[in-house]
Parts: structure tokens; C-alpha cells; sequence
């Protein structure tokens, strides 16, 4: 409803062209006349009576109808705007989508559907954003909040006073999830609660590496799709690393309302300040979204008291709909019968080892669960339901600021109601406060001092909207565990001490408790010292952890120096880093005592010999324990080699190269050896010669995956089922899903892409070989990918093909793709391609790949006058091994040869005719296939507003027996028929409308399919 409202308010600003019960199709035929967005005339928006106002855009719509997939509407929006629409007023904004909701009637009302809304009113002395936005608000130490809501915001400005409210529809929350690196592991680090996956809202995630944050593309890349996080390779990741990433996760339980609202204010010229902020986030338990909740339902939840998950009861009675039936009729217990063939439809649920059911699979790849009443399972034939929440925080803060003192103080107040069908009592009010002060010395002869406590509070039952406390470094003990489930106090103080730029220092100390016996102690001291070309960094940190009767010490030691030579042609910086970390308890009575840590050396140079050019490299030794749960003390030597060049626009290149080995002292052996590549190059000489080069290895873990075929009405999905085998046709009658089981193993892998295209300059003179050897340009594309269980990483990264896709291979390909065109751009010309594809594939547990094509393809064109001529001849190889094992299961050899001709009669219109003859013998099954292809077709454009196609198309494929499973574009054996027209009308610059029509019917369908479209287009 808010959207709706949001766009009822826009449209009272636009012309009638933007109505909402206006009615626009949308057209999208690939061979049709072209559109460019438009932008009205000057003279209408003067008639809008804005004058300053620019807008652009479109809306279409269309109808479907489609003999498999029935009736469907479809609609999309687009518009840009922004300028003046008053003398302090300002406006801009979009609206897009491209699934706009429609209503029966075929108006627009239903708006609430729109993906992208974004409008903002900026005036002097207010601004209002209604649609998409970020709320970013940093407010103290709880005072945080950072969402992407839809809605309303208003701000009002005053002088250095500010007042706002906000209401949105949001619908998901804060998480965090925390990670332990795994030794020279990149990725993928998936995120899961529950042992599912989780799904992370684009955009919103932060990463952090060691306390330190890193940056989306350069630093990380995230996996939307799979939940996947992978840290880039400038990063080598060591065994103990800590990887948190914060994100939002959608929520889709029950719609969610949120509101909130706030000001701000500074009075007597700053020296005081002020904040107060409210927010609110409370779930509609009368409307959940997917699922009903009857009475007994709710009655469940009530009893469950202060519980946000239930769960329900995941079986359906439906008689003959079913897969599972009672195996007795007064038991809870189920049995699978097949697709289809049972009464009950029963959704499970994996709540670990205290299960009663196990995931098995039918020959067709179809997971179903078996009860098992003596050794049990991870599943249950039940469903979890989020139970319906209320949330609430109260914020406020005060601040004095003088030139010598600040003073800051703040308290934050929460309620959180886990189930709001629980009772009353289930509410839970927590409590938290800060206090902060600064001393400042000012200039003094000695130079400036500045002194500073704080104190921060809070009970267990304080919820914050945003992370409350910061991300440790790695010199530092990681508490996080502790703070969010128990009681927090802690003690800060700091003392800092400057001398201009020569000199700077600081002591911070610091004491915390968590709950009633865990405390933690410690500080750090932080120096800073600069002559000339020579800086001097240090930290020492020194902290404790007391836990019951166990005390965990840590105690590190970094020293960093940096030399700059003069014009900072070359920097050299040595560095050293001790850490330790030790555990002591207290009862036992020798004292017992644990440690782990390390010592770092490395050696950072820096090298810039010309505007362009840069190199660095980096040393580092490492001895000790890897991590606190590693039993053998280990050595980790680094050394990593970075240069980058770059010559104009001409050449860019940076390679980086780690090579990682870790030893065991004391058994005298290599543990483990890696190496870490990554190359880059491009080159590009006038557009003419082009060449683009990326290389690199990896390490990665590898979770096996399973592929579940399902049936859907006939003429939907993607594969058909031949012969036991599910091959893709888009008209199929089967789709798949994924799930993945818990098992990960690592991985080793290599990546080559290279990219290459060569445009000779063509000679005039005739007189020698030249001007023929002039005409013709080159194109080359190569990729090589592998992914495999063996650890010697020096075969992936010097690509030993010898080796390549051994037995150990999970999964990897390679792939060329070369062309020649001979004299590209005369009356005659030729064009020869080469392609070589090897791909295997052990990803999927019930599902392997293991195949080899070679193709050949040869094409002569001749261009008269308005007619062109193309001969084509095509041959190709293909070749499929069973898995594990090199036993050949399907060999296949293609020859096709194809002649168009097409007549151009008119600007935009023609005539053509499509001829193929084909043939493919299959050797491993002994079958032989003839396929003959004949496609007229026909395209006319009518004085520039109008465009009219059509085109049939016959293939008769010819067999004593089989056919190959991939012969004549899978029409099957006998006579197919396709056919489609289209007609497209421009009723004048910005409107335009299209009729589709396609049909089949191939020798193997049951019935022929049909789709009709039609669609309008208006540019605004």
C-alpha cells in the first residue's frame, strides 16, 4: 500500500501521457524497427508548468498466450526525471520495472508490485524521499542504524536543527556471520544458519578480514545465487584468519511495518548538542505471507512462550495428488509411493541426528524420505514457521564540546517481543547507557596532550537494529561470542601525546565484563615517528581473558619501518610481528599451560622506476602454532612478488605471485605447498589489435551437489526424457533443483582466459603477395578451467596437460574458439572456424559430464547488388566418456552443409530461403540419421512505421532406427513443423504496438504448441 500511495502522489504531477489507467504495451522483436528513449519537446514541459523539468522513459505491456503455459500479462515501467519544479524546489528520481502488476480490468492500480521506486523533493528547509532509499544514521555507540527501506522520509531543516520521520514496508534483518580461515582457502565461505543457506540481500553485505574491512570487487566477491563468499587473492588467507561478514537477509514470514522518526540540534554555536530517535518494526501476525495458520496453529505457538520458531506439521491430505501415504492409517509415520501416488503431500524438514527419516533417490534422480525407526535420520516431516515479532528502540544522546573539554553521554532502551501470539509476559525490555569524556592540553611548548575514559553498559536483553560493538584485530582476543548473550560493562581510557609531525603516541586501556565470569583486561600502546625520509611505526598489546578457572593470555609486538628515498622513487619496509597466545588453569595443580602464536619477519620493497612502472615484494616467516586449536607447532614461509606496468593506453599488465610452505619442525617434513598466481594483460593498439590475457590459481572448497528431476506440465521445462537420459529442450516436461549435502573437500584450481583479435591493414597496390595476405583478421579465444582434489598446485599453475583432468578432477574444461576471415570486406569472402571443446564435470553426485567436441566450419559468402549468397559446410566430432572411467558411451559425427540466399528489395525489407542437409552417425549405438532442413522466410517494412516477418520452417529427419538425442535441433524422428509471424505498427514517435505468433509441432509432441503475444511500447 505504501507504493500505491507513493505513485498516486507522482502521477498528480505528470501529463495524462502518465496515467495510471492508461493502457502501453511493450513490443521486444529482435529484427524489428529500432527505438531510442525520447525525450518530449521543451514546449511540453512548459505546458506541465515546470519549464526546468527533463524526463524520460517507457511503459509497455503485453498478453501471452500460450497453449502449454496458458494466459499471462506483462507489463514494465521505466522513467527518469529531474530538474526544477519551483523556485527553491527540486525533483528527482526513477521508476522502473519489469514485472508491473496489473489489475483485472487492465489498469495499473495494483502498483504496490513495482521493484523501483525512487523519488526525492530537496527544498531549503525540508527534504522528502518517497520510494527505494538508504536510512544511514550513526548516532553514538547505539544509536546505529544502516537499511535500504520502501517508503517515506522526511527531513525538516532549521537552522542547525533537524526533525524527520520515516515509514517503510521492510521486510528483513541485521546478521552476522563469522568464519575461521582455512589454510590458503579463498573460498567459498557459505553463509548458513540452521545448516541452510542464507539469503543475503544484494548490496548489503561488509566484509571484514582480521578486524580489517575489505572492499566489494576488489577485496571480495560475493555469490548472491549460492551465498558464497570468496576473498580475492591479494589476500592470502592463513589458517586461524577470522572472516565476518554483516549482512541483511530477507524475510518473507509476514509483511512488516516499520516506522521510526528523530532530531537533532546544536545550540550556543555548537557547544551543545543533542539527539533523540525512535524505531519501530513489528510483523503483521494476521497476514503471514505463503502459508495459513489455523487455530491449532496459533493455539502451537502460544504454548511455545518466547520462541521465534515453531515447528509445524509439514503434511497435506490430498487424495491422489500426493507422493506419500500412512504407512497404517492411524500412525504418523509416512511411506513414499511414487510422483503422484499417494494421498499426502509432506514437506520435510533436516533438524539433525534427532530425525526419524533419511534422504534416498529413485532411478530418475527424484529425492524422497525413508522412515527408518531404529537407526533414525536427519529429517522430520515437519516445517518451520517464523513466529510473528515486535521490536522497538528508544535512543538519546547529549553532547558538550568546548575547546579543552567533550563531553558525550547516551542511553538506549529496546523492546523485543520474539512471538506476539505468546503472552504478554513474553516481552523483553532491555537497558544500556554511555559515557564519554575528553580532556584536551591544547598547544603546549612540549607539545599536545589529550586524555579520555569511557564507559559503556548494557544488560542481556538489549537489542540492537545494527552491530553494536567493533570487529577485533588480529592482535586483539576475540570476545564477540560473549557480548550479545550476556550482561556488558566496559571500562576504556586513553592518553594521547603529539609533537606536530615528528612524534605521536598513545596508551589505551581498557576493562570489560561478560555476565558474571567472564572478564577480560588489556591495552595497547601505539608510537608513530617521522625524520625526513624514515617513519617509525610500533604496537604493543597486551590482553587476558579470565573464564571460569581459565585464563587466556595474549600478548603481540609489531614494529614496521618505512624508508622513503627522495622523489619517492623506491621504498623499503622491513617489519616484525610476535604474537603469542597461552591458556592457564587455575585448578589443576601443576599449573597446566597451553600456547600457540607465531613470529612474523617480512620485507616490503617498493620500486617505482618511472611514471608507469611498480614493483613490490613482501616477506614473511611465521613459526608456531597456526591457530589455538592446532596441536603441532609450524613454520609458514611467504613470499609474494606484485608488479604492475602500464604504457599509455597501449599496455596494462600487474602480475602477483604468493608461494606459501608450511613445515613441521620437529618431524622434519613439509606439511603443505601452494602457490597463489594471478596475471592480467591487455593490450590494444588503435582497436585494430587486440589482447587480453587473466591467469590465476586458486584454492577453494567443494561441496557435491545433488540434481532432483521433477515433472511440470507438458511443454514448460527445459529437458525431456530419451532413452533414461534428461536432455535440455526448452519445451520440455521436466526441471530440476539443487540441494547440497554437508560434506566439503578442498580443492586446487587454475584459470586461463585470453582474448585475441587481429585486424590487418589492408593494402591498395595489387603488385605483390602483400595485398592478399593484407585480407584477412584473426580471432582467438582460449579458456582453460580446473578445479581438482590433488594438491600439487605446480601442475595447475604451469598448465601440465599431461595431467590435466586425472582422475582426481572434480571438474574443468578447455575451450578454443579461433577465426579466419579471408578478405572480410570484399564482394567474396571466406571465413574458416575452429572449435575444440574438453569439459568434465563431477560436481553433482548423481550427475557426471565427461565429453570432447572438435568442430569445423567453412563459409563462403558473395554479395550482387542486393543479393547475398552463403555456402556453409560444417563437421564435428563428439565424444562422451562414462564417470569414473574412460569407457566411451557415446560417439557422434555431425556433417551438415547449409545454403541461404537472401534478396534485399527494399530498405528494410527481404526475402531468404534457408537450406540444410544433415548427417550424424552415431558409432557406439550403431545409428545412422539424415536430416534435411528448408526455412523460407519473409520481413517487409512498410514507409518506415510498420515491420511485417514471417518465417516457416520444415525438418524431416531420416532413420531406420534411433535417432541421436541431439540430431536436427531435437526434433525428433519423422516430419516437424515450426512456424512464426510477427507484425510490429508505429503509431507515431512514441508509440508503437506488436503482434507475436509462434507454433510447433514436432514429430514427438502430442499436441502442437502455440503462443500469441501482443504488446505496446510508449516512450515518454
Amino acid at each position: 500500500m505504501l507504493k500505491t500511495l507513493i505513485i498516486m502522489i507522482f502521477f498528480c504531477t505528470m501529463t495524462e501521457k502518465l496515467s495510471a489507467n492508461s493502457v502501453f504495451f511493450r513490443y521486444s522483436l529482435a529484427d524489428s524497427l529500432e527505438y531510442t528513449e525520447t525525450v518530449l519537446p521543451e514546449s511540453d514541459f512548459i505546458e506541465d508548468g515546470f519549464p526546468g523539468l527533463t524526463k524520460r522513459g517507457v511503459i509497455y505491456r503485453g498478453v501471452n498466450i500460450g497453449s502449454g503455459s496458458g494466459t499471462s500479462l506483462n507489463s514494465a515501467f521505466s522513467l527518469e526525471l529531474g530538474g526544477k519544479i519551483g523556485d527553491d524546489l527540486e525533483i528527482s528520481g526513477f521508476i522502473s520495472d519489469d514485472r508491473l502488476s496489473l489489475e483485472g480490468d487492465g489498469s495499473t492500480e495494483l502498483l504496490s508490485g513495482i521493484e523501483k521506486v525512487h523519488i526525492s523533493f530537496r527544498h531549503p528547509f525540508f527534504f522528502a524521499v518517497v520510494g527505494d532509499y538508504n536510512y544511514s544514521n550513526h548516532s553514538g555507540v547505539m544509536g546505529n542504524l544502516d537499511r535500504d527501506y520502501s517508503g517515506v522520509h522526511f527531513s525538516v531543516l532549521k537552522d542547525n536543527y533537524e526533525a524527520e520521520v520515516f515509514l517503510s514496508a521492510e521486510n528483513s534483518e541485521f546478521m552476522s556471520t563469522e568464519f575461521i580461515g582455512m589454510e590458503g582457502v579463498n573460498g567459498p565461505y557459505t553463509v548458513l544458519d540452521k545448516n541452510r543457506r542464507v539469503t543475503v540481500k544484494s548490496g548489503s553485505e561488509t566484509v571484514y578480514l582480521n578486524g580489517t574491512e575489505l572492499q566489494r570487487g576488489t577485496g571480495y566477491f560475493f555469490d548472491y545465487f549460492s551465498s558464497e563468499l570468496w576473498i580475492r587473492n591479494q589476500h592470502s588467507i592463513k589458517k586461524g584468519d577470522r572472516i565476518v561478514i554483516d549482512y541483511m537477509s530477507p524475510k518473507n514470514e509476514y509483511e512488516r511495518l516499520v516506522y521510526g522518526t528523530g532530531a537533532t540540534g546544536k545550540v550556543s554555536g555548537g557547544r551543545y548538542g543533542f539527539t533523540f530517535h525512535y524505531y519501530s518494526e513489528s510483523d503483521d501476525e494476521s497476514g503471514p505471507l505463503g502459508f495459513d495458520l489455523d487455530d491449532r496453529d496459533k493455539n502451537e505457538m502460544y504454548n511455545s512462550g518466547n520462541v521465534r520458531e515453531v515447528l509445524l506439521s509439514g503434511a497435506e491430505y490430498a487424495p491422489g495428488k500426493g507422493d506419500y501415504d500412512l504407512i497404517y492409517p492411524d500412525s504418523l509415520h509416512y511411506v513414499f509411493r511414487g510422483v503422484g501416488k499417494g494421498d499426502y503431500k509432506v514437506r520435510f524438514s533436516n533438524i539433525g541426528e534427532q530425525g526419524d527419516y533419511y534422504m534416498a533417490y529413485d532411478s530418475l534422480g527424484h529425492a524422497y524420505f525413508v522412515y527408518d525407526q531404529f537407526n533414525g535420520g536427519d529429517y522430520m516431516p515437519l516445517v518451520a514457521v517464523k513466529t510473528p515479532e515486535k521490536y522497538s528502540r528508544v535512543h538519546g544522546s547529549a553532547s558538550f564540546n568546548s575547546e579543552r573539554v567533550k563531553i558525550e553521554t547516551e542511553i538506549a532502551v529496546s523492546e523485543y517481543n520474539k512471538n506476539t501470539f505468546g503472552p504478554a509476559s513474553g516481552n523483553e525490555t532491555g537497558f544500556g547507557d554511555v559515557q564519554k569524556i575528553l580532556l584536551r592540553s591544547g598547544e603546549t611548548p612540549i607539545g599536545n596532550f589529550e586524555l579520555g575514559f569511557e564507559r559503556t553498559s548494557k544488560d542481556s536483553l538489549l537489542v540492537l537494529p545494527s552491530r553494536f560493538y567493533r570487529i577485533e584485530g588480529q592482535d586483539e582476543l576475540n570476545t564477540s561470542q560473549y557480548i550479545n548473550n550476556n550482561s556488558f560493562l566496559a571500562h576504556e581510557g586513553f592518553f594521547r601525546y603529539y609533537i606536530g609531525e615528528i612524534f605521536s603516541g598513545q596508551l589505551k586501556l581498557r576493562d570489560r565484563s561478560y555476565g558474571n565470569d567472564i572478564s577480560e583486561r588489556g591495552g595497547t600502546v601505539f608510537t608513530e615517528n617521522r625524520h625526513r625520509y624514515l617513519k617509525l611505526k610500533s604496537r604493543t598489546s597486551f590482553f587476558e581473558l579470565e573464564k571460569d578457572t581459565v585464563t587466556t593470555f595474549r600478548r603481540s609486538f609489531y614494529l614496521r619501518a618505512d624508508y622513503e628515498t627522495a622523489k619517492e622513487r623506491m621504498r623499503f619496509s622491513p617489519y616484525f610481528r610476535h604474537s603469542k597466545i597461552y591458556t592457564q588453569n587455575t585448578v589443576l595443580q601443576d599449573n597446566e599451560t597451553t600456547d600457540t602464536g607465531g613470529t612474523e619477519i617480512g620485507i616490503n620493497l617498493f620500486e617505482n622506476t618511472d611514471i608507469v612502472n611498480t614493483t613490490e615484494y613482501s616477506f614473511e616467516k611465521r613459526s608456531g602454532r597456526t591457530d589455538i586449536y592446532a596441536e603441532d607447532k609450524l613454520n609458514r614461509l611467504s613470499n609474494t612478488v606484485l608488479v604492475n606496468s602500464r604504457v599509455g593506453t597501449l599496455l596494462t599488465s600487474e602480475l602477483r605471485w604468493t608461494t606459501v610452505s608450511i613445515t613441521d619442525p620437529e618431524k622434519k617434513i613439509q606439511v603443505d605447498r601452494y602457490d597463489l598466481v594471478n596475471i592480467r594483460g591487455n593490450y590494444n593498439k588503435m582497436g585494430r589489435y587486440r589482447v587480453y590475457a587473466d591467469y590465476g590459481t586458486e584454492r577453494s572448497l567443494y561441496t557435491p551437489r545433488i540434481r532432483t528431476y521433477y515433472q511440470v506440465p507438458e511443454g514448460t521445462g527445459n529437458y525431456r526424457l530419451i532413452d533414461g537420459e534428461y536432455v535440455r529442450d526448452e519445451y520440455g516436461n521436466y526441471d530440476y533443483t539443487v540441494s547440497f549435502s554437508d560434506v566439503s573437500r578442498s580443492l586446487t584450481g587454475v584459470e586461463l582466459n585470453i582474448r585475441s583479435f587481429f585486424n590487418f591493414r589492408e593494402t591498395d597496390e595489387t603488385e605483390n603477395i602483400l595485398f592478399w595476405l593484407s585480407r584477412f583478421d584473426l580471432g582467438q579465444d582460449l579458456t582453460v578451467t580446473e578445479r581438482s582434489r590433488s594438491k600439487k598446485t605446480s601442475d595447475l599453475a604451469l598448465l601440465n596437460l599431461s595431467k590435466f583432468q586425472n582422475d582426481s578432477t572434480v571438474t574443468g574444461s578447455i575451450e578454443s574458439y579461433t577465426t579466419v576471415h579471408f578478405m572480410r570486406r570484399n564482394r567474396n569472402s571466406f571465413e574458416y572456424n575452429l572449435t575444440y571443446r574438453k569439459n568434465r564435470s563431477q560436481e553433482y553426485l548423481n550427475f557426471s559430464e565427461n565429453g570432447l567436441y572438435t568442430g569445423h566450419r567453412l563459409t563462403f559468402r558473395n554479395t550482387a547488388g542486393n543479393f547475398s549468397n552463403t555456402l556453409t559446410g560444417r563437421k564435428s566430432v563428439s565424444k562422451r566418456y562414462a564417470s569414473p572411467g574412460p569407457v566411451l558411451i557415446e560417439d557422434i559425427e555431425s556433417d551438415h552443409i547449409q545454403y541461404i540466399f537472401r534478396h534485399n528489395y527494399s530498405a528494410g525489407s527481404n526475402y531468404s530461403l534457408n537450406t540444410e542437409f544433415g548427417m550424424d552417425r552415431e558409432k557406439v549405438k550403431g545409428i545412422s540419421s539424415r536430416s534435411i532442413k528448408i526455412a523460407p522466410s519473409f520481413t517487409s517494412n512498410i514507409k518506415n512505421r510498420s515491420v511485417i516477418r514471417a518465417e516457416c520452417k520444415l525438418i524431416r529427419v531420416f532413420s531406420e532406427d534411433k535417432i541421436t538425442v541431439r540430431m536436427s535441433y531435437g526434433a525428433g524422428k519423422g516430419t516437424s513443423l515450426g512456424w512464426n509471424g510477427s507484425a510490429v505498427y508505429e503509431f507515431s514517435e512514441s508509440i508503437s504496438g506488436t503482434l507475436l505468433y509462434s507454433g510447433r509441432k514436432f514429430s514427438y509432441d502430442s499436441k502442437p504448441f502455440h503462443t500469441l503475444s501482443i504488446e505496446f511500447k510508449m516512450d515518454i
